[in-house]
């Protein structure tokens, strides 16, 4: 008899969904915690918890691609944005409550941190369940034939078969590339020269000086670099899952930063000063002032407050590098789909 059930019933007891079981029992756990929240959470406790939300979604966003099956792919993926939106309007929200109308607690603050807790265990738990469920045969043949189709040239039916050990050209290696040329120009070749001498520490015609080489440096390492780009109507798309793990690198930057500007918190004291702005020379607890203005400064005297502008640069890097690195190979898919191909075309032709 045991044996019986057992053998009906052995599809019920794979290792998996003990697993799976074992992660929405913590989940519901951390559900009930926050469900009993008080209808008032103080803002400074939902800014020292919403950045870990960042940190472990864009961690697992940036993982995603390890993710077999499709569909559970792109749901993880939707749900992972969504529910880190959720945050940053949640925190950007409880951050200017706090820092500029000196709020100590709001109620749709907190229902907001509520719906944002939620989503994100919910993104959690769908991450564990497209982690573990193992992918039938027919899903792997389905996903196979998406990497066929976006492996296949963008101008044309055919692939060009390459047999060495270098990494395949596609339209992926082609906006990394130019995205480093960029990034290499705008750092070392404006940002830096103007925040020397915005600090003084170069003079005018220096600074003049380093922008000209930084342009003609450029212009020489983008013409080496368009001169490489032949039969461009040829080139495919590239593996899905490296595009995955291309921006996912954004995400977990963005995330560490995220991490680090947390970090820098524990044990620092945030000072704000506020002044009447109108009318002006009016204090600004007098009944007299109609507008107050206060400024916070950043948190400062905590053991990690040196980590806080580490993650500030990392978080700008990213924040500036994501939509960089989308707009780049927008504009390269645009540029082989309907130009680069017509004009082969003609050529052809003629």
């Amino acid at each position: 008899m045991i044996s019986y059930l057992r053998k009906k019933l052995g599809r019920f007891w794979r290792h998996e969904i003990a697993y799976l079981i074992l992660i929405i029992t913590y989940i519901y756990a951390n559900i009930q915690i926050i469900t009993e929240l008080p209808d008032t959470v103080l803002d400074t406790v939902i800014i020292e918890i919403v950045p870990v939300y960042f940190t472990v979604e864009g961690v697992l966003i940036g993982l995603s691609p390890q993710i077999k099956t499709k569909w559970l792919r792109d749901a993880v993926a939707v749900l992972g944005i969504t529910s880190m939106l959720l945050a940053v309007r949640t925190l950007i929200v409880a951050t200017y409550q706090h820092l500029q109308l000196n709020q100590s607690s709001v109620t749709s603050t907190t229902t907001s941190f509520v719906l944002t807790s939620i989503l994100f265990l919910l993104f959690v738990e769908l991450y564990a369940f497209a982690i573990l469920i193992p992918v039938s045969e027919k899903r792997k043949s389905k996903d196979s034939s998406l990497n066929d189709f976006l492996n296949k040239p963008i101008g044309s039916a055919k692939m060009e078969q390459s047999s060495s050990l270098r990494i395949p050209r596609s339209l992926l290696t082609m906006v990394l590339e130019a995205f480093g040329y960029l990034m290499l120009f705008a750092i070392f070749g404006v940002a830096l020269p103007l925040s020397l001498l915005i600090s003084n520490a170069i003079g005018f015609w220096e600074t003049l000086a380093w922008l000209i080489a930084a342009v003609v440096l450029w212009e020489i390492a983008w013409l080496r670099f368009t001169k490489k780009q032949k039969n461009l109507k040829d080139i495919p798309i590239g593996n899905p899952e490296a595009w995955f793990y291309a921006l996912g690198i954004f995400f977990s930057i963005i995330g560490a930063g995220v991490a680090l500007i947390s970090v820098s918190t524990f044990g620092a004291q945030t000072i704000s000063s506020s002044t009447c702005v109108l009318p002006p020379n009016v204090n600004a607890t007098s009944l007299n002032c109609i507008k107050i203005q206060t400024i916070a400064q950043a948190p400062s005297g905590g053991p990690y407050s040196n980590y806080g502008p580490y993650g500030a640069y990392l978080v700008l890097f990213g924040e500036i590098g994501l939509p960089t690195f989308l707009i780049t190979a927008l504009m390269f898919y645009l540029w082989i789909r309907f130009v680069q191909t017509k004009i082969v075309q003609k050529a052809e032709e003629k």
